[in-house]
């Protein structure tokens, strides 16, 4: 199978900032607010001309964490960021892509 280059790509920078909304009974973190800002660019590759382009897109999402006995085990609040992480950057990706089809 030959593997050719895409006709077109997304081009961005993005940032996030975690901010607690609640502690738990143990001062454990219980629940943050994560909001994902980027700049945001869907080119043509072969032209690098810009299709859509959002320089101030903004995404955010509360995130649960476990409280209680499990609250306190590091590899269960690990485990939790990865989830967490997983989701929001596959709901920030579907966000951006319903963006630009939205646009046309």
């Amino acid at each position: 199978m030959e593997v050719k280059a895409a006709d077109f790509c997304f081009d961005g920078r993005t940032g996030v900032c975690r901010v607690p909304l609640e502690k738990a009974h143990t001062d454990d973190l219980a629940r943050e607010n994560i909001t994902v800002t980027a700049s945001v660019e869907f080119k043509e590759v072969a032209t690098g001309k810009v299709i859509w382009a959002n320089p101030s897109f903004q995404f955010r999402d509360e995130y649960q964490k476990t409280t209680g006995a499990t609250g306190t085990d590091p590899t269960a609040n690990l485990t939790q960021d990865r989830d967490a992480q997983e989701r929001i950057a596959k709901a920030v990706a579907r966000s951006v892509v319903t963006s630009v089809f939205e646009a046309f």
